[in-house]
């Protein structure tokens, strides 16, 4: 992979890691008093912190996921798969550029 595609992979990657760290600096609310009887109220309020608890645990996974690319950039092997050692395809990079598995791998890894 030449200068300029790692430049621009780190680039993607920098911002990708600041827009997660915004979306993880939103709070979370917690639910509000209940009266008696208001048990949709009370469920749609579960319903939204559950939802923000698991965009919070997506973020802070891309975080990850970004990091470990970072460091990939780093030690000199981006671009590669960390599973079967070959090349993880450009347009693929190009669409997640943290992707550590080439396509085939990761399918067979059930896409995880």
């Amino acid at each position: 992979m030449d200068a300029t595609r790692l430049d621009e992979a780190r680039a993607a990657l920098v911002a990708e890691r600041a827009r997660m760290l915004t979306e993880l600096g939103d709070a979370i609310d917690a639910p509000e008093q209940m009266t008696y009887g208001s048990q949709a109220a009370a469920a749609s309020q579960v319903f939204a912190q559950q939802r923000d608890l698991a965009l919070r645990e997506a973020a802070e996974r891309r975080v990850r996921e970004v990091d470990a690319a970072l460091a990939r950039l780093d030690a000199g092997t981006f671009g590669l798969c960390g599973s079967c050692g070959a090349p993880i395809a450009a347009a693929r990079l190009d669409a997640l550029p943290w992707a550590a598995l080439c396509i085939d791998c990761q399918r067979r890894t059930g896409g995880r």
